[in-house]
């Protein structure tokens, strides 16, 4: 080798420039130093290619081309590891591609992110990202070769789920979400329901299938009214079979998954609308009892009956009963319901005069299912009853001297009897102080009747509350007639008394 600065016989080694200015290295023509990032290859230095560094050739004979080393351990020639660009110098620059991340040390195999983690590509972590709580890796995802590079392609709303305010939540019962949905897609914030009258066993149901629980109030279109009959039905077994709701007088609680019909409430009771969905919507309406069918407690059948009311021309002690009860509240034991319904009074009578809530009651229908139900003839009275101060009693009907109410008179109030003004008489169940009159010898005033005085007479039953009594007086005292034979014989009830001997002058009509 020539050492000449001026003249260097070897400037090129094999077409390649020295690495100084000088012509000291070219020592050997098959042989030269290439610079950190290159490597020497097919007699030139080529620049080092993603994936590998190159931290350049070295004074070393051996060395003087560099080398191109794997950020790959040998044995593991595609774990993972890579370069961000071309001409790398040192093992540092090794960074793992996504789904990857680097090992604890150098010249091990990158780590790949287990399922449901994921890490960016060209990064230098040293552990994967984990999804947020709730969202999950699609199972399909690794088995079709999707790297997991990218939280959205990995973290995914899982089936039963959706996506709300940041925050995975289940599906409620009777909803679902199939598949796996990406965050920012509208099949991530959305549940379906189940088809109408059809719920889920729990929440968080993940597909069309679970939706095999009857809903309360519902029952199979094609399942016998009251049947309790029947197996449990795999999911999915009835899915989409069409459904109604449970018609009047019958209910199903949803509690069982054997029973596909609507049952019957007990004793015949009713059930206030359609799709009833519990035993205590059995009811009984406003002015009824219930009869039952049999005296053994097991057999809850029956009948609804209205409460017994006053048949016509009759005095029958009426009843009545308000508001809708439970059906074992009115339930009766002696058949005909007076031990469940309530007595108006004693000798106070009843009429059904409320309008029938029955659902299923015939139009105009009427019972009796409130006070105003209860009802007194004209002529009577009603007042406290003194063996029960809550209750009443009917005096039926008014005595002598008395009157009563005018006209039949609904409602518990208090109406007694009252008593004729002074002297005046009235017959048994009169029903107006009209009735209240005058016996013989005693006249009309504003405060009752009056004896007459001498010489004076009045007849009974002439008192019409301050005429023809007075005029009576007026037209008597205007003739100044004088009785005395009526003060001897001590009769004032009639003119006719008074004897033409004693020049008296008749003014009888």
């Amino acid at each position: 080798m020539f050492i000449n600065n001026s003249i260097p016989p070897c400037t090129l080694c094999g077409g390649l420039p020295a690495t100084t200015l000088s012509a000291l290295h070219c020592l050997n023509c098959n042989f030269a130093v290439c610079p950190p990032g290159r490597h020497l290859s097919s007699g030139q230095c080529q620049d080092c290619q993603i994936g590998n560094y190159c931290p350049g050739g070295t004074s070393s004979i051996r060395n003087y081309g560099g080398q191109a080393i794997s950020c790959n351990p040998p044995d593991a020639p595609n774990s993972g590891l890579t370069t961000k660009g071309m001409r790398s110098t040192r093992a540092t620059d090794c960074v793992a591609k996504g789904g990857f991340v680097l090992p604890r040390r150098l010249g091990q195999p990158a780590k790949q992110c287990p399922v449901s983690t994921w890490s960016p590509n060209l990064n230098s972590l040293k552990s994967c990202l984990m999804c947020q709580s709730g969202l999950q890796e699609d199972p399909a995802f690794a088995e079709l070769g999707g790297a997991r590079d990218n939280r959205d392609n990995v973290c995914k709303v899982p089936p039963g789920m959706f996506w709300e305010l940041n925050v995975v939540r289940e599906c409620p019962a009777g909803m679902y979400r199939e598949g796996y949905a990406n965050i920012t897609s509208k099949e991530a914030i959305n549940c379906l329901s189940c088809p109408a009258g059809w719920t889920t066993q729990a929440n968080g149901a993940d597909g069309r299938l679970q939706c095999s629980k009857l809903l309360p109030g519902y029952r199979l279109t094609t399942a016998e009214l009251g049947s309790t009959s029947g197996r449990y039905v795999p999911q999915g077994a009835l899915q989409d079979q069409p459904t109604e709701l449970c018609p009047l007088g019958y209910y199903f609680d949803g509690k069982t998954s054997n029973v596909y019909g609507c049952l019957r409430c007990p004793f015949g009771s009713i059930t206030r609308q359609n799709g009833s969905s519990s035993l205590d919507d059995c009811v009984v309406p406003p002015g009824y009892f219930i009869r039952p069918n049999s005296k053994d407690p097991t057999q809850q059948t029956g009948q609804l009956v209205k409460c017994s009311t006053t048949s016509p021309n009759t005095t029958e002690e009426g009843y009545y009963r308000p508001s809708w009860k439970p059906y074992n509240n009115v339930v009766t034991l002696n058949g005909d319901g007076t031990d469940v319904c309530i007595k108006c009074g004693a000798g106070i009578l009843s009429m059904q005069v409320q309008q029938d809530e029955h659902p299923l009651a015939d139009e105009g229908s009427m019972v009796a299912s409130a006070t105003s139900a209860c009802y007194i003839k004209a002529g009577w009275g009603v007042t406290i009853d003194l063996t029960d101060f809550t209750k009443f009693r009917a005096i039926t009907p008014c005595p002598n001297n008395t009157f009563g109410v005018a006209a039949d008179t609904f409602g518990l109030v208090s109406a007694p009897c009252k008593a004729c003004s002074k002297n005046l008489k009235s017959a048994s169940g009169s029903k107006s102080f009209r009735d209240c009159l005058n016996p013989d010898g005693f006249g009309y005033t504003s405060e009752g009747a009056n004896q007459c005085p001498d010489s004076f007479w009045a007849t009974a039953g002439t008192s019409d509350r301050g005429s023809r009594g007075n005029n009576v007086f007026i037209l008597l005292q205007l003739q100044m007639v004088a009785c005395e034979w009526l003060q001897k014989v001590g009769l004032r009830g009639s003119l006719k008394h008074c004897s033409d001997q004693h020049n008296t002058t008749s003014v009888l009509p």
